[in-house]
């Protein structure tokens, strides 16, 4: 029982932020999974050949335009404070 919004469970700060961010350049994959975010940061819309974005699990009220990422496949946003429609397909 309690909050499950709650204190994220993984590292997070701009360092490890940074980090995933390099290697989702190498990867392809990018997850921000539990981080806090309140806003998606515009490093993420110079990833435009990932495949799997997961921003779940944050305060996200919007993430911008998702289109831009032509390759991909697997777009998780669940539990943040997204309106319905909010998503740029």
């Amino acid at each position: 029982m309690g909050n499950s919004i709650g204190k994220p469970k993984n590292k997070t700060g701009r360092k490890i932020v940074a980090q995933k961010l390099e290697n989702a350049k190498k990867t392809g994959i990018l997850s921000l999974s539990e981080h806090g975010l309140e806003s998606v940061f515009p490093q993420i819309f110079e990833l435009t050949n990932i495949t799997t974005l997961d921003l779940s699990k944050n305060s996200l009220k919007s993430i911008g335009d998702v289109s831009i990422f032509k390759s991909l496949k697997f777009l998780n946003v669940d539990e943040n404070k997204l309106p319905a429609g909010s998503l740029d397909l």
